[in-house]
C-alpha cells in the first residue's frame, strides 16, 4: 500500500465528524507520510477485523452498529492511541482510496 492510504487506516479507527477546514497539500502529504507507520501494527487489520469497517474502501463514517464494534475493540483502542500519538492535523484529509472527507485529529481526540 501506499503512504496516502493511511488517512483510510486512521479514520477507520475513530467515532466522530467531518472539520470545516480543508488540510492544504503540505498537511495531506505531511499526515499521510507519517500515519504511514500505522499499516505495519497489528491493532490496524485486528481493528478492522473487529468492527468489519475499513475507511480504505468505505466512502461513509461508520454505522452506529460499527461504532459499538469498534468502542469494544482493544485493538481499535490501541490504534486510536497510536494516531494521537502521531499528532494528525487538525483539519479535514481527504481518504484517497474512497474519496471520504474526516479529520482524523478530531475522530481519534
Amino acid at each position: 500500500m501506499n503512504a496516502k492510504t493511511v488517512l483510510a487506516v486512521a479514520a477507520a479507527a475513530f467515532v466522530g465528524s467531518v472539520a470545516a477546514d480543508t488540510c492544504s497539500s503540505s498537511q495531506q502529504t505531511s499526515a499521510y507520510t507519517t500515519l504511514a507507520s500505522l499499516l505495519t501494527l497489528d491493532s490496524f487489520q485486528g481493528c478492522v477485523d473487529d468492527s468489519g469497517y475499513s475507511l480504505l474502501y468505505s466512502t461513509s463514517l461508520p454505522t452506529d452498529a460499527e461504532y459499538v464494534l469498534m468502542c469494544a475493540s482493544t485493538n481499535c483502542q490501541s490504534l486510536i492511541e497510536s494516531i494521537i500519538s502521531l499528532s494528525p492535523p487538525d483539519c479535514t484529509l481527504t481518504v484517497p482510496t474512497s474519496g471520504l472527507e474526516v479529520n482524523v485529529y478530531e475522530l481519534a481526540n
